[in-house]
């Protein structure tokens, strides 16, 4: 058997194999270079830095049974002064939680510019607004607070959460779903009402009055909580993410499975429905989008007219009686209530706007566009 021995010579070789095997191995460690996601950016100021991140981390930071306690205040009974927020259990009760909210970080959130949650739309109607509870829970927070430290006489902090409550809202009617304006039409209402009642305060400042005023003149005069705006995207998502996943042999029935359980139906109606989508093919499908498209698009087309009720009603009508097909009368939304709910806003807007100018001895103005 012939046994490898090493002689000086190989020995000599061999290290100088090895030292640059690793010279080599060195070499190309050091040509490899760092992807250029995962580099380290620099600090982004903060008047550049998107809300959406700051409001994570003040969702984050709620305090568990906020929600619970404030809920059981009333506003009309506790009253506006120390002595009788002191003298209301619930309000105290509420107020020792309350403390703990975070308030500041959502104050520095809504005057951020930027505000994009980068939603994954492509879910269409299965995706999740989970910061849409945590924005009521902070919004009505904010109220709270503003009606304690008003009436402990720090009107322009009272000012200041509420006006907080009227750009948050802003920030969530770009959401471009429905829902998410209607829940800033709801928190904006909440900051309304009780900039009503500070605007009475016997110590409310000029300044306290035109923070709230400022709030209130970025809300969009032509189509406020950008309602409309978010119909166009919501119609775009929606019928995006059909044509999208709702394909193949099974397309009728994986598109079933989507629009049956969102009726929340279990009749002998929603069993006709399921039948009627579960045979249809990918042709059927995309000649029901197109049909939903224009149940869209007729609703919007008479948006701004002066009988716009009227005409809705009779559209939607006809989008129950399956004119524009399936998919339009299981997710078209009641432009009809939707109209109504705008209108109510309006006129709260244009009261809580008289309220305002009228403390400061001033005739109030319209909204700028």
């Amino acid at each position: 058997m012939n046994t490898f021995r090493f002689t000086p010579v190989r020995l000599s070789t061999a290290v100088l194999i090895a030292v640059a095997a690793m010279s080599g191995m060195a070499a190309a460690q050091t040509e490899v270079k760092q992807p250029a996601a995962a580099r380290i950016t620099a600090t982004v100021p903060l008047a550049d830095r998107n809300a959406a991140l700051m409001y994570l981390k003040a969702c984050l930071n709620l305090p568990k049974d906020l929600s619970e306690k404030i809920g059981e205040v009333d506003y009309d009974t506790c009253g506006t002064t120390t002595e009788a927020l002191e003298a209301n259990e619930k309000f105290k009760a509420a107020l020792a939680l309350a403390e703990t909210f975070k308030a500041d970080e959502w104050v520095v959130a809504s005057k951020q510019t930027k505000c994009d949650f980068e939603f994954a739309r492509e879910e269409g109607m299965f995706l999740l607004l989970p910061h849409l509870g945590k924005f009521r829970v902070a919004a009505r927070s904010l109220r709270f607070l503003a009606r304690h430290e008003g009436a402990a006489g720090n009107v322009e902090v009272a000012a200041d959460y509420l006006a907080s409550v009227i750009r948050m809202g802003n920030h969530i009617t770009t959401d471009g779903f429905l829902i998410s304006n209607l829940v800033a039409e709801a928190i904006d209402l909440h900051a309304m009402d009780e900039m009503k009642l500070l605007a009475k305060n016997d110590r409310v400042t000029a300044s306290a009055l035109n923070t709230m005023l400022s709030a209130l003149d970025t809300i969009d005069s032509k189509d406020p909580l950008l309602m409309k705006q978010s119909i166009e995207s919501e119609r775009d998502t929606m019928f995006a993410s059909i044509a999208s996943k709702c394909t193949g042999p099974q397309a009728g029935e994986l598109l079933a499975n989507q629009i049956i359980p969102m009726q929340d139906r279990d009749d002998a109606a929603a069993t006709v429905r399921r039948q009627i989508i579960e045979r249809m093919d990918e042709k059927a499908i995309a000649e029901d989008i197109r049909l939903g498209r224009k149940a869209y698009d007729d609703l919007l087309a008479v948006w701004d007219e002066p009988n716009a009720l009227e005409r809705f009603g009779t559209i939607e009508t006809e989008i129950a009686a399956n004119k524009y097909g399936v998919l339009a009368s299981a997710i078209s939304p009641s432009l009809s209530r939707v109209k109504s709910s705008i209108k109510h806003f309006e006129k709260n807007l244009k009261e809580v706007r008289a309220a305002l100018h009228e403390a400061h001895g001033v005739e109030a103005s319209p909204a700028t566009p």
